[in-house]
């Protein structure tokens, strides 16, 4: 069968505590590896023995992640499908078996990967998932590429904020990957163009600070769960998100990715009123100062 629902990001937005609620719910099904990365990942660019897959970063990270699902949060079928998605050969018809498993539930997956693919590999996920509904959280642009920078620069090379250079932060703003996947136009766009309006849903990532419960339920509706079976009055200090524990921006920092997105941040402002229009004033103010 194919998902009935596809997070698509964007990268550091909250989908790992969405991924982690929306696994507990008694009508839903997700894998018990988040980030799928089909779509995104050619298959003649993998290994093709399996054992030699189980060598590449992305497959032995995804591979400690289902051990860890099998050691505490199992769930029937999850044995079973780790032999398929980890030996099986990649294709449409190993793609749409993953989901098997969940025929009785409403089955999704989330790449955040997949925001940032380009209109053919969009046209793909149409044609295998037509009926999908598409779901997309956005953060402020400034903010989402400095947990993007600390992401890579500090947390997964054991450093802090200050054992990095201002110049290796700005590297890292100005670099393709993130910038491709602080492309928010550029992700409406595509995704618009491939899926009707109403199976294209956006949800922001302050509202998930700011009322987890709310939020959650908002996406529920969207994707036609009953929330009701999922605790409502979440706190936002109990929110679980890949932050990193790190500080806050620096403000030489924040104010040169302010000047960076300043454009995007106007659009978003008009495309979607609050809370984006806070994002710009944000990003105004800091650009006024001396």
């Amino acid at each position: 069968m194919n998902p009935d629902f596809i997070c698509i990001g964007a990268q550091k937005a909250g989908t790992t505590w969405l991924y982690r609620q929306l696994r507990a719910h008694p009508d839903a099904w997700l894998p018990p590896v988040k980030e799928l990365h089909y779509f995104d990942r050619e298959a003649r660019r993998c290994a093709h023995h399996p054992l030699a897959r189980l060598g590449e970063p992305g497959t032995r990270a995804a591979f400690a992640e289902w051990l860890g699902e099998l050691r505490h949060h199992r769930q029937p079928g999850d044995l079973a499908w780790g032999r398929h998605y980890f030996f099986g050969e990649r294709n449409d018809q190993w793609y749409v078996r993953l989901f098997e498993p969940g025929r009785e539930r409403l089955a999704g997956e989330f790449t955040p990967a997949y925001s940032a693919m380009s209109p053919g590999r969009i046209s793909h996920v149409a044609r295998l998932a037509p009926q999908a509904r598409i779901l997309l959280i956005l953060r402020n642009p400034v903010e989402r590429a400095w947990s993007h920078a600390v992401m890579n620069l500090c947390r997964f090379a054991g450093r802090a904020v200050s054992d990095v250079s201002d110049e290796a932060f700005l590297a890292h703003f100005s670099g393709r990957g993130s910038r491709r996947r602080g492309d928010y136009p550029g992700m409406l766009r595509r995704w618009q163009s491939a899926f009707p309006a109403d199976q294209l849903h956006v949800r922001f990532y302050d509202e998930l600070k700011a009322s987890p419960g709310d939020f959650l339920a908002g996406v529920c509706q969207f994707l036609g769960l009953d929330p009701s079976p999922l605790p409502r009055t979440l706190s936002p200090t109990g929110v679980t998100i890949n932050s990193g524990g790190y500080d806050r921006i620096p403000a030489r920092l924040e104010k040169a990715l302010s000047a960076q997105y300043l454009d995007m941040l106007t659009f978003l402002a008009d495309q979607f009123g609050t809370p984006a229009d806070r994002w710009l004033s944000r990003a105004q103010s800091l650009l006024q100062a001396r």
